[in-house]
């Protein structure tokens, strides 16, 4: 069910109808039904090891169905999001409220950060931000392996992580990791979870969904494949006032 923003066309609307119609004949096809009887069997498989876990959840679209595939093989297993206080878009918190209103997860946290108070150690040599991943190294050693949204047709070094891992790496496991672009849209019509509004921001038809993502606006990782453009499309109100704020901090 997606879940609808002021950011949003009518010709974003229009145009999502008609992908939704699509989605739930996938949603009815054998294909789709192995594809997700194969991400519950990875499920049942690493749980089977007894390794210390939790479950990463950013509320996107690959998140939200690793969540629900992995809470109905494990109901109370801890499901954490990392937040990033400065630029989160607040559609977000939508997507996380009106999928915890249907289903009780007493394992779920939130563990967020801000650049606003960042010390020289949050940075790399070049100046890039790098507390994302100190946080996913906190996480790791307070919860264990992280189960993680991961699929291979979003990039190559995911590909490479599936055919050189396969679902359980040493720090991570990624059952949806052979999952299609086609078998996520299903799953989340056929279950009729709540959808990120993202994904319905497509410009009348000019972004594909397919990549459009839900971190956090205007950071440099994730930036390419018109990222940029899109986030002014949608998201110019956030993108200037972070420039204003960024004035305002500048001697």
């Amino acid at each position: 069910m997606l879940i609808e923003s002021h950011r949003h066309t009518a010709a974003d609307l229009r145009l999502w109808r008609e992908l939704e119609a699509a989605d739930s004949v996938r949603a009815r096809s054998l294909a789709h039904q192995k594809s997700i009887e194969r991400a519950r069997r990875a499920i049942r498989e690493f749980l089977a090891t007894g390794r210390p876990y939790y479950v990463a959840t950013s509320w996107g679209k690959d998140s939200v169905i690793l969540t629900d595939l992995w809470l109905t093989e494990a109901p109370e297993s801890i499901v954490v999001r990392v937040v990033q206080l400065d630029n989160e878009p607040a559609e977000t918190n939508f997507v996380r409220d009106a999928y915890l209103a249907t289903r009780n997860v007493p394992g779920y946290r939130e563990v967020a950060y801000s650049y606003r108070d960042a010390t020289a150690d949050w940075f790399d040599r070049h100046g890039r931000p790098v507390r994302w991943f100190q946080v996913l190294d906190e996480l790791r050693r307070r919860y264990g392996t992280a189960a993680m949204g991961l699929r291979a047709d979003e990039s190559s070094g995911r590909k490479m992580r599936m055919r050189v891992f396969g679902c359980m790496a040493e720090h991570s496991v990624a059952p949806l990791g052979w999952m299609t672009a086609a078998d996520w849209l299903a799953y989340l019509y056929a279950p009729r979870l709540p959808v990120h509004p993202n994904y319905a921001m497509l410009g009348g038809g000019r972004w594909n969904r397919e990549r459009i993502r839900v971190a956090a606006i205007g950071n440099e990782r994730g930036s390419g494949m018109g990222r940029r453009e899109w986030e002014r499309e949608y998201y110019s109100d956030v993108l200037r006032r972070m420039s204003i704020s960024e004035k305002v901090k500048s001697p």
